[in-house]
């Protein structure tokens, strides 16, 4: 079919939401200690920017690319194909 390449996988999707979910805990955690210990603003800023970049950088975002472009079996989807 020709858009069976575009639809996600389910562990796709469930990576996706356990990024989420960090990402979500780390600025709850953040936002919450800074609230308790009235630290400056700016630091929580740069408390949050770093943990959400430190996490990216952490898990190997060409992994989930590379998955994106082979199938289970390990053949390119059909937008690889075509070369899009």
């Amino acid at each position: 079919m020709a858009g069976q390449g575009l639809r996600p996988s389910d562990e796709r999707v469930a990576d996706l939401l356990v990024d989420v979910a960090v990402v979500v805990v780390w600025i709850i955690v953040a936002t919450l200690a800074f609230r308790a210990l009235e630290l400056p603003v700016t630091a929580y800023y740069l408390v949050v920017f770093a943990g959400v970049v430190s996490y990216s950088l952490a898990t190997d975002p060409r992994e989930w690319r590379l998955r994106s472009a082979f199938d289970r079996d390990g053949t390119r989807t059909g937008s690889e194909r075509e070369g899009n």
